[in-house]
């Protein structure tokens, strides 16, 4: 006779299961995370440096954005 638990396959923890979540890994920051730490940081290099936060930086910091648009949606 086999006993119940030998029947059963051994499960792979390295191996993605269906129907079981994944463990968030330590290392891992959701996007609303991310978005804090950019708002945060702009708000304080205007609020530090007086500058205004529109600027040429700001003007090619939107370039890529722009290109991006074109070649997604008016292409």
């Amino acid at each position: 006779m086999i006993p119940p638990a030998a029947s059963q396959p051994r499960v792979r923890k390295h191996l993605m299961v269906a129907g079981q979540t994944r463990a968030p890994s330590p290392t891992s920051r959701s996007t609303v995370a991310v978005q804090r730490w950019v708002v945060t940081v702009l708000l304080i290099s205007v609020a530090f440096h007086q500058r205004g936060p529109l600027s040429l930086w700001m003007i090619w910091g939107l370039l890529p954005s722009l290109v991006g648009v074109y070649f997604c949606f008016l292409r």
